[in-house]
């Protein structure tokens, strides 16, 4: 009997032997956000971290000397977690897997999106150098050129 109910289910036990796996992976390596020991867990700490590091990268461009750079995010970070949906033939259910302490497991973070980008600096209506900012940004932020301002 249990040979027959296991002949039966098979591809439903290694989907649910698959889900457990997956979770497994994604508890034991961790879901914190953290780059180069920086944690950037709100929006702001976010795009404050984004604009460090773009004015260490403007500032290797020749002719800019001092800069300030503005970075605005469309939204917060969104949170992604492990869920089973389950369909009848007339209802529909979703949970949530959870760590066995009521919480739900934490499969992905999703940056806030970059909405636009202000570069202020010395060498900025220089239109070599702004077209140089201005392609920098976009490339690094893969965001497009119209979303950027560069000014001195």
């Amino acid at each position: 009997m249990v040979n027959s109910l296991l002949k039966k289910h098979k591809n439903e036990l290694l989907i649910a032997i698959g889900i457990l796996c997956a979770l497994f992976l994604v508890i034991v390596s961790g879901c914190e956000k953290k780059v180069e020991g920086v944690d950037i867990s709100s929006t702001d700490d976010y795009t404050e971290f984004v604009e460090k590091k773009l004015c260490e990268v403007i500032k290797e461009i020749e002719g800019t000397g001092e800069l300030k750079v503005m970075v605005s995010a469309e939204c917060g970070k969104e949170y992604v977690y492990a869920q089973n949906d389950e369909t009848g033939e007339s209802t529909s259910k979703r949970s949530y897997f959870t760590d066995g302490e009521r919480e739900a497991v934490l499969v992905k973070e999703i940056d806030p999106k970059i909405r636009g980008v202000a570069v202020v600096c010395d060498g900025g209506d220089d239109p070599l150098i702004r077209a140089k900012i201005i392609s920098l940004v976009s490339s690094v932020l893969d965001i497009s050129t119209n979303k950027i301002f560069v000014g001195s």
